[in-house]
């Protein structure tokens, strides 16, 4: 097994770990409120842009958690690579940390392993050594499975013109989606599509292949690991799948380890972060005027914050839990349309190098045959930190996540049942032997605290949706409060959150080149 190096464990930056905590003004252009990567990438390049920002999280969230002694993380670390997404590209090079970024994240690896009933498969980025991997799990159906991961892999390509333009995308009114619709004929027909997700590499001139589709199977089980939207989404997951096909497979600490790195770059650029991933910035209260936010109030504060405008880098749910009551019930009634369906459930075991089999890759992507109900199951072996920052010598973290329906995870019973359901799936079928030689267990949904948000959520599309991956509005109820968070572009996952981002960094720069931000 490949050991990977601890210099991408780092998902909290040294010097964020010594960021202020206190504001350094009273008055800014820009209030964010969460860690979300899509808030903490606007925030960044509006600071770039020369706007005064503020960047707070009253939820502590963060991409590891200490329990026992040791650094967990939240949920899986599975990323793809930020070079192939190509409007994100343009916006971490004009931050300037695309190369930096890259780096982190490639030194996390590209091994990325299907465990299929009866089968193994491990995908290789390099195309020689992915030829031989096939002929060898799969040799009387080589050609089958080739071409499907081909065209799978070829597949974000009929869409890149309209994902990487600098279109109004997501639409923040009725003449942003008028130009959409005519750009979406010209540039992404795909998008219009109704297609079933198998027609991805069916025509009329394939042939059934049973090797074809184990792994279209398998490849597909991902899908609810990178978007939110499990059914009806071909564009979404298509392009989700095909990024990751491409590229780095993993980021340390996940999105919020990637919301870390762009919280230090705001840092860099003179603008205020409080505190860091995990520390808890206290909102005593919001103020309002009408239908607008005048400012907000930290505890142990006496002055108010005051901004022109104020992003939503957190679940809007979330968010409202910080307003005062009426407020809190209009934001949920603006909210409510995306209903969650499925979360994530992840547990952290602390085992000795040892006891993992010699084949096992850093991410693998499991169908068990026993824990049918649950779905794909995504294996992640990290090494082991301690919470000074030290390894443990010889000692891992094994990551096992699945997704479940909400219900089945709304009582405490029920998410011990579950945990212990999957842990013995993991151990009976992947590692056997195991047992023995496991340190600690740990439940993030009991042990990371109150306020970490939920992983590998699910939401079911709302009735309506642009283009089949919108979510929630980034116009939000209230006249300057804007979403920039998962819930704006679900079907498009980690990518769709991103170009959220962007686009309200777009959409804010503009307004406030107008505006006196203090009148």
């Amino acid at each position: 097994m490949k050991k990977t190096s601890l210099a991408g464990l780092s998902a909290i930056p040294k010097k964020h770990a010594n960021a202020p905590q206190q504001p350094s003004r009273h008055i800014y252009d820009v209030i964010v409120v969460g860690m979300q990567p899509g808030g903490m990438l606007a925030a960044a390049l509006l600071a770039k842009r020369g706007l005064t920002v503020l960047q707070i999280d009253p939820l502590g969230h963060a991409p590891f958690y200490e329990h026992g002694g040791t650094l967990f993380p939240l949920g899986p670390c599975l990323v793809p690579s930020l070079r192939v997404l190509p409007r994100v590209e343009q916006a971490l090079y004009e931050l300037g940390v695309n190369l930096d970024l890259s780096r982190l994240q490639e030194g996390e690896g590209h091994a990325l392993q299907f465990l299929l009933p009866g089968a193994r498969f491990d995908h290789a980025i390099d195309d020689n050594e992915l030829r031989q991997e096939i002929e060898r799990a799969f040799p009387k159906g080589t050609d089958a499975v080739a071409g499907f991961l081909d065209k799978a892999t070829r597949a974000a390509e009929e869409s890149h013109a309209f994902f990487g333009a600098a279109m109004p995308f997501p639409p923040l009114g009725f003449w942003d989606r008028f130009r959409l619709r005519h750009a979406v004929k010209a540039l992404c027909p795909p998008a219009l599509s109704e297609a079933d997700l198998v027609a991805l590499d069916e025509s009329p001139q394939s042939k059934p292949s049973p090797e074809a589709d184990a792994i279209r199977e398998a490849l597909f089980s991902l899908a609810g690991f990178l978007t939110a939207f499990d059914e009806d989404n071909e564009l979404g997951h298509k392009r989700a799948l095909s990024h990751l096909l491409r590229g780095a497979h993993a980021f340390a600490g996940g999105e919020l380890g990637l919301s870390a790195q762009l919280g230090q770059r705001m840092l860099d650029l003179g603008s205020d972060v409080l505190g860091c991933p995990g520390h808890v910035t206290p909102v005593s209260e919001f103020t309002f005027s009408f239908s607008k936010i005048e400012g907000l109030s930290l505890q142990g504060s006496v002055s108010p914050l005051r901004a022109k405008y104020f992003l939503c880098a957190m679940d809007a749910q979330d968010f409202a839990g910080l307003l005062p009551d009426k407020k809190a019930a209009r934001l949920r009634r603006f909210a409510a349309p995306l209903k969650t369906t499925r979360v994530g459930l992840t547990i952290n075991l602390l085992v000795r190098a040892s006891g993992l089999p010699l084949g096992l890759q850093e991410r693998a992507v499991f169908l068990s045959a026993k824990y049918r109900e649950a779905g794909p199951i995504l294996i992640e072996t990290t090494p082991a930190q301690t919470a000074k920052g030290d390894e443990a010598a010889d000692q891992r973290v094994l990551t096992i996540t699945a997704r479940l329906e909400r219900e089945a995870l709304d009582e405490p019973d029920k998410i011990k049942v579950a945990a212990e359901q999957l842990e013995r799936a993991v151990i009976d079928e992947v590692c056997p032997f195991l047992d023995r030689h496991i340190l600690a267990r740990s439940l993030p949904m009991f042990a990371a605290g109150q306020g970490q948000q939920a992983v590998c959520v699910g939401f079911a599309r709302p009735a309506k949706s642009f283009l089949g991956l919108m979510g929630l509005p980034q116009r939000t109820c209230f006249k300057n409060l804007f979403l920039a968070n998962r819930q704006v572009l679900p079907g498009l996952g980690l990518e769709g959150e991103l170009i959220a981002g962007i686009r309200l960094a777009e959409f804010i720069h503009r307004k406030l080149r107008k505006h006196d931000p203090l009148k």
